[in-house]
């Protein structure tokens, strides 16, 4: 239904379009995944579709009792690989989807630089990094998540994916980052039941080509320019959401308590609510410090 007349689309590629738009406009809490799932049984051209747009991601937790993300990145049927172990869960009796050994040994040390990363930045979450290969090159796909009260439907969140292509040029040695990087954020605007939540989905991609005579030094040189494209991404990432989703909805709130007559106690308490949506927001993915600016950089 638009603008109040009734739509009719003519074949099922117009209708995943239609239901992926639908769900990139839903908040991250609405849930609206589990409908399209429902919608879409029997429907593989809508399954599809919907699948390419990112979920909020989960946690599992392997046979050595660590925490991994699970995500479409790391899926196979219906068991998920862990980062630390290699190992699915649950155990997948034929696993075709593992990197090549050399590449999983750059996993291993990708997992424990971005480990690093996690706990400067976001004092606590999950992370894990996933490696697959490609000719001339391999994905890696770097998932973050930090949930403060998961069981929440208000509570802060940062669900993070970057996935980023890396091909190197045989002949000249020039390697290309090509990446798309995609983060699910929430804030209540206070703690007071009944308080607004902030959410956004926003999504960027870019493209950085590095000759080789400026790749970094040291035995992981693509690994640290990994580390530096995704804090950088992240960070502008946040900047946008305080800029463009934070910040004008409190101006807005705040315009509208701006009335003559006498404010209430209600009204000052969602107006002081207002103000500590940003700085929550910060606090959750928190901007790091020195330290924490040159974690990437531990891969050298």
């Amino acid at each position: 239904r638009v603008h109040g007349e009734i739509t009719c689309l003519s074949s099922m590629s117009e209708v995943a379009a239609a239901v992926a738009d639908l769900w990139r406009r839903q908040p991250p809490s609405a849930g609206f995944s589990a409908r399209v799932q429902a919608f879409a049984r029997g429907r593989s051209e809508v399954l599809s579709g919907a699948r390419n747009i990112l979920s909020p991601l989960s946690i599992e937790v392997d046979g050595d009792g660590k925490r991994f993300v699970a995500s479409p990145f790391n899926r196979e049927g219906k068991s998920h690989r862990s980062p630390w172990t290699n190992a699915y869960v649950p155990v997948l009796a034929s696993a075709t989807l593992q990197p090549s050994p050399e590449l999983r040994q750059k996993e291993i040390v990708a997992n424990e630089m971005f480990d690093v990363y996690r706990g400067h930045y976001y004092e606590g979450g999950v992370s894990s990094v996933y490696f697959a290969d490609l000719e001339g090159g391999f994905l890696a796909s770097v998932l973050l998540v930090k949930d403060e009260s998961p069981d929440a439907a208000s509570g802060p969140r940062w669900h993070a994916a970057h996935s980023v292509e890396v091909s190197t040029n045989a002949g000249t040695g020039a390697v290309t980052f090509t990446s798309t990087s995609r983060v699910v954020a929430s804030v209540a605007a206070g703690t007071r039941a009944g308080a607004p939540v902030f959410s956004c989905a926003l999504s960027r991609s870019a493209r950085e080509d590095v000759p080789a005579e400026d790749l970094p030094l040291g035995e992981h040189p693509l690994l640290c320019i990994l580390g530096q494209i995704v804090e950088a991404v992240e960070t502008k990432i946040l900047r946008d959401f305080v800029d463009i989703y934070a910040r004008r909805a409190v101006a807005a709130g705040v315009a509208a308590l701006r009335v003559t007559r006498p404010l209430t106690t209600r009204d000052r308490a969602v107006a002081d609510d207002a103000r500590l949506t940003v700085s929550e927001l910060v606090r959750v993915k928190g901007s790091g410090d020195e330290s924490g600016a040159s974690a990437a950089s531990s891969a050298q």
